[in-house]
């Protein structure tokens, strides 16, 4: 099974490294129930096309059988 998790970071001061950070914590956390997550760090838009945030984007794969 296959799941795709977005988190959304309302906030443009936030650095790259502290969104690396949050990153490296939430693939930590994942990691102790899926066998493989990736991650992706992209920027968030509003409806009007302006820059607003960041978007932590989760790929998770879980191979156990339901």
């Amino acid at each position: 099974m296959r799941y795709v998790i977005e988190f959304i970071v309302n906030d443009t001061k936030v650095s790259q490294e502290e969104l690396q950070v949050m990153a490296e914590g939430l693939v930590k956390n994942f990691k102790k129930r899926y066998k493989h997550v990736g991650v992706r760090i992209l920027p968030h838009f509003s409806e009007t096309g302006f820059h607003i945030g960041w978007k932590l984007i989760l790929i998770t794969v879980d191979f156990s059988p339901s």
